[in-house]
């Protein structure tokens, strides 16, 4: 795989950017991203000095999501940082359900079912959440006990019992209405280990549909159609690739004639944000970098612990489940083009967006290599992030006032440092002859 590496690091990607881009890149970038870099220096006595060899001048960088309104600081120095609160285990990856037994390797048994009763693949199967967040609440069962290892075909197999779920959920939905209105609004998510929020050590997504919008969901889709009125701005999803393709992050990931785009988040929520853009849950292109992403963070960059979210979710009247029918769409979230209904100031209100549980006569052909932005990008596209959630040994939260309050974050993985981890897991693990991956330039959008 040929890689282009313009920058080393993202101390100097921050440095850099401005007179390393195009004009039109820097352009693009301003209009997302908010970069500073900022000395900062302590005063230290000797002993303190001596015992954590600190520099007395940091530099700190600061990136800003304008769209997501999220913010990330780097600082060399906090990796020096003392952690008193360490788990008296070496790794804490003891797995409780050991000599036990293990709900989720019994579904039949030990999970609930639908009302509609349940979706079974070769790889997953479905259940109801017995403790539910919303009306419409349920698993995706893994049928392997490992979190740690899931092959392409067993992850795809998830996310085919994931999309049937919200299929046949929506159905029931329609014929039997209940308080929670019209349940248009889906959030597929995946909690790995305790840290991560997971009450199970066997691995499970989860899937919920309700009647009001997800705040995250409903504050991208209103900071998105907002981008839409700069000028010159035609896709905030097309513009935010092109930005991470000028740092040389994204990597194209391509099945046939569909394509998905994976690249580390250069204002991350979390640690080792990675992100991954395609044009539905089930493209193939989609599956393939999204397990391609995963794959990453778990092994090379030794990840235990981490949270997946795919956003950007769309259904709609009609089809059946397990891989029949048309797909479905519920769709409140409408993104004819984009921009077109941003004047609506309630998200429930805009028109019907195509669906994208699958790919479907609804879904636009992605374009050739070489022949600009696919019509998708310029969309909405489905969205997924993974996070990782830190160190399984360590006692103390990663999420604390500044994430909280702040709505801040510290990164502690360089996403130059992530980038290299997905390219060496293409390396030593891709072996696929149906899919093609390289590197993402800006001439390519």
């Amino acid at each position: 795989m040929t890689k282009k590496r313009v920058f080393a690091n993202i101390f100097d990607f921050a440095t850099n950017w401005s007179t390393r881009l195009q004009p039109a890149e820097a352009e693009v970038l301003q209009r997302i991203l908010d970069i500073r870099v900022v000395d900062a220096r302590v005063v230290q006595g000797q002993e303190l000095s001596d015992r954590y060899n600190i520099c007395p001048d940091q530099e700190i960088v600061t990136i800003s999501n304008r769209v997501f309104l999220e913010q990330v600081f780097y600082n060399k120095q906090r990796h020096l940082k003392p952690q008193n609160f360490k788990s008296d285990n070496d790794d804490g990856l003891d797995d409780p359900t050991v000599g036990k037994g293990c709900d989720f390797c019994d579904p039949q048994t030990w999970t609930a079912s639908e009302t509609w009763g349940r979706y079974e693949n070769e790889y997953a199967v479905s259940a109801s959440n017995l403790f539910k967040y919303c009306s419409r609440h349920g698993l995706v069962i893994l049928k392997s006990h490992d979190p740690f290892k899931f092959s392409h075909e067993q992850f795809r197999g998830m996310l085919d019992c994931a999309g049937t779920w919200f299929e046949r959920t929506a159905l029931e939905a329609e014929s039997s209405p209940s308080a929670d209105g019209l349940v248009s609004h889906p959030l597929l998510i995946w909690n790995t280990l305790h840290r991560a929020g997971a009450s199970q050590w066997h691995p499970h997504m989860q899937t919920m549909l309700q009647g009001v919008p997800f705040p995250t969901q409903e504050k991208i889709d209103a900071m998105v159609m907002r981008y839409a009125f700069h000028p010159g701005a035609p896709s905030f999803y097309r513009d935010l690739t092109l930005v991470h393709a000028a740092a040389s992050l994204v990597r194209e990931i391509r099945v046939g004639d569909q394509v998905a785009y994976l690249f580390p988040s250069l204002c991350l929520y979390k640690d080792m944000e990675v992100q991954v853009l395609g044009q539905a849950l089930l493209c193939p292109a989609f599956t393939r970098a999204l397990h391609l992403g995963l794959r990453a963070l778990i092994e090379e960059l030794g990840s235990r612990t981490y949270n997946v979210g795919i956003l950007n979710l769309s259904l709609g009247g009609g089809g059946g489940g397990g891989g029949g029918g048309d797909g479905i769409g519920i769709g409140a979230l409408g993104w004819t083009a984009m921009g077109q209904n941003a004047q609506t100031s309630s998200m429930s209100s805009v028109t019907t967006s195509p669906p994208n549980i699958r790919l479907t006569t609804a879904t636009t052909a992605s374009t050739g290599a070489g022949q600009g932005a696919p019509a998708w990008l310029l969309g909405r596209p489905v969205l997924a992030r993974i996070f990782n959630r830190g160190k399984v040994s360590v006692k103390s939260a990663d999420m604390a006032g500044l994430e909280v309050m702040g709505g801040s974050s510290t990164g502690h993985c360089d996403p130059y440092d992530v980038v290299q981890a997905i390219d060496d897991t293409v390396d030593r693990l891709f072996t696929s002859t149906e899919a093609t991956i390289r590197v993402l330039t800006p001439d390519n959008l």
